[in-house]
């Protein structure tokens, strides 16, 4: 359908790092989601997330943090908190917010985050390493 076209035609130029491109056709498809599938849909929120990181790769990092949040809550609202899509967007948020100096914000994704990781592969798995190597560096910048 055009709605789905529009979305990857966003995700491939996001891939090929032509972000202008991602933007307008992520905008667009957001906008055709929002009026044809409702705000509170997971496509919708898919495009949420699409278009914010599109726009945090063109430094228009309010706007991609404010996207990312009405994904994640989005996300967390339909599927939970530890399925998969919400775990990506946290992890996105996170970084996000570091760059914006929200350290709080950020260390409270990335413990969100830790904590799913050790449930999931346990306390001495590689991921779940990283994620409090993150926090520490976090907290020492």
């Amino acid at each position: 359908s055009t709605l789905c076209s529009k979305f990857y035609l966003g995700e491939v130029y996001t891939k090929q790092k032509k972000y202008v491109l991602g933007e307008t056709y992520h905008r667009n498809a957001l906008n055709w989601r929002k009026e044809v599938l409702g705000e509170g849909h997971r496509d919708t929120a898919a495009s949420l997330h699409g278009l914010a990181t599109c726009l945090v790769y063109l430094k228009q990092l309010d706007e991609g943090k404010a996207l990312y949040e009405q994904a994640l809550q989005l996300f967390d609202t339909l599927d939970g908190p530890d399925n998969a899509y919400s775990i990506s967007t946290a992890d996105c948020l996170a970084t996000v917010c570091k760059v914006t100096g929200d350290v709080q914000q950020a260390e409270d994704l990335l413990n969100r985050l830790k904590a799913h990781h050790r449930a999931v592969y346990g306390p001495n798995h590689q991921m779940t390493i990283a994620i409090a190597k993150r926090i520490t560096a976090l907290l020492q910048s």
